[in-house]
């Protein structure tokens, strides 16, 4: 079954509790009443079925309360847990603006080493600075793709057998990528300063609870991770940090993605996620095959969630497919579900 059949099928589905709100409305229909009061014998065949149609009708009562007191629900701790620091503008926090960086010889050719400072200018992500880039760069007559080779073949001369130095010519023609790349950089170091300020790299309260629940567990071979059953266990436990809905799931997993880039965006030397939130994430991505969504709106979007971000290749996706068209398998942490 295609994707598209599959997602109107899943549309088509009526759920349990809407089930149940038909049956509840043809008994009603019916003349069935709930709670239902029995004072004497029915006196005739009518009365009789009425009784009989309203003891269905309590029983379909208490089923439909029985599902929306276990159908999932958010989690109001969680959502205070996971989440970034607000924007806060003020000129105190405002990135600085960069000045305009000085032209300088670096291979002696004289356009090679002017597209270098186009790069360097454009990297700044700034719009004034790089609308005079632009500028600059039409009056290099040269097409810039033969610019790249000259440049690829210094790199080549000066540092030999230095692949990765000869790489790096790779995209040095294509400004117009650059100037992208930059100017979204320049957004997400904004973007970063006005939310944490000088704190970019201190630990966000999200990460000391991930350290603390966490503690004291041994990494494994051949990866040095944490053993998944015991990280599930270790944070099934903390119900109040738990997500309560699919949607909370995916709404913390981003959380992880945004800080992640916005550390990037103001030191690409940064270093990856620690082991402890790692591990989390793997838990909550897991979680997706564990949390029956709420509806059909919502399995569509963690579905979209999934494809977006290459969450279909990695373990448990299987299964978490399974999950969002409510056939969900039974659960294993070391289980990635049908697609292993």
């Amino acid at each position: 079954m295609s994707v598209q059949k599959t997602a109107a099928f899943g549309q088509a589905m009526p759920t349990a509790c809407a089930a149940l709100e038909r049956i509840s409305a043809k008994l009603r229909m019916g003349g069935a009443v709930a709670p239902l009061k029995v004072t004497s014998e029915p006196s005739t065949i009518d009365d009789a079925i009425i009784r009989g149609l309203s003891l269905a009708l309590c029983l379909v009562d208490v089923e439909q309360g029985i599902l929306v007191a276990a159908a999932p629900r958010e989690n109001a701790a969680h959502s205070a847990l996971f989440w970034l620091p607000p924007i806060q503008a003020s000129d105190e926090t405002a990135v600085a603006v960069p000045t305009m960086p000085a032209q300088k010889v670096v291979t002696g050719d004289i356009e090679v080493d002017a597209v270098l400072w186009l790069r360097e200018v454009i990297s700044t992500g700034q719009a004034d600075l790089i609308e005079k880039a632009g500028l600059a760069a039409v009056k290099i007559k040269t097409p810039l793709k033969e610019l790249e080779q000259r440049y690829t073949a210094h790199l080549a001369r000066t540092k030999p057998g230095n692949f990765a130095a000869v790489m790096a010519s790779i995209g040095f023609a294509d400004l117009d990528a650059l100037a992208m790349t930059a100017i979204a950089q320049d957004k997400l170091r904004r973007e970063a300063q006005a939310r944490f300020g000088d704190a970019i790299f201190d630990d966000t309260p999200a990460e000391q609870f991930c350290e603390q629940a966490l503690a004291g567990l041994e990494t494994v071979k051949p990866w040095h991770e944490l053993d998944a059953e015991k990280v599930d266990a270790r944070f099934d436990a903390m119900l109040e940090q738990r997500p309560g809905t699919l949607m909370q799931c995916v709404l913390e997993l981003t959380f992880w993605s945004d800080l992640y880039w916005l550390r990037r965006a103001v030191d690409r030397d940064c270093l990856d996620s620690t082991i402890p939130v790692n591990a989390r994430q793997d838990y909550v991505f897991r979680l997706l095959s564990r949390i029956p969504p709420r509806d059909a709106d919502e399995a569509a979007e963690v579905y979209r969630y999934l494809t977006s971000n290459d969450g279909m290749d990695r373990s448990h996706s299987g299964s978490i497919v399974l999950n969002l068209i409510g056939a969900p398998e039974p659960y294993h942490a070391h289980k990635g579900g049908t697609d292993e």
